[in-house]
């Protein structure tokens, strides 16, 4: 017998054993539960085609949780969007003709006090937060 031909029935061996084997083995691997459309169950045990009515509603209520969101997210957006829309066609407003409105205005700074006031707030927060800092580490 040449190479090719042992090579070839050597092959042809092993598929046909390996058949023979799963055959076999298939009914000692298989899960037997009294679910009369043999579904699949999952690692409790349980058939996984069938809920509980908890189960659905838990479920139903993420699900309506999600589309809310979803639809808050989308209401943003749109927002946004026209938002954008309008300051676009506020600025192609005032755009004409390679000349631009221009609103000019003229401020004054803060006066003494108004400093003083938002310095003493901001040591205020500072030290509430070091303070609760502390608490919270204990």
């Amino acid at each position: 017998m040449n190479f090719h031909a042992r090579n070839l029935s050597v092959t042809l061996m092993a598929a046909v054993s390996g058949i023979a084997l799963s055959v076999c083995l298939s009914p000692a691997f298989a899960q037997a539960y009294d679910s009369p459309e043999r579904n699949h169950v999952n690692a409790d045990g349980m058939p996984t085609t069938h809920s509980t009515a908890a189960e659905k509603a838990d479920t139903a209520r993420i699900n309506r949780q999600v589309g809310a969101d979803n639809r808050a997210v989308d209401d943003r957006a749109n927002a946004d969007n026209n938002r954008y829309q309008a300051e676009q066609n506020r600025y192609r407003d005032q755009v004409q003709d390679n000349r631009a409105k221009v609103e000019i205005g003229l401020c004054r700074g803060k006066k003494l006090y108004d400093k003083r006031e938002t310095i003493k707030e901001r040591e205020v927060q500072r030290e509430l937060a070091r303070v609760h800092k502390q608490r919270v580490r204990g």
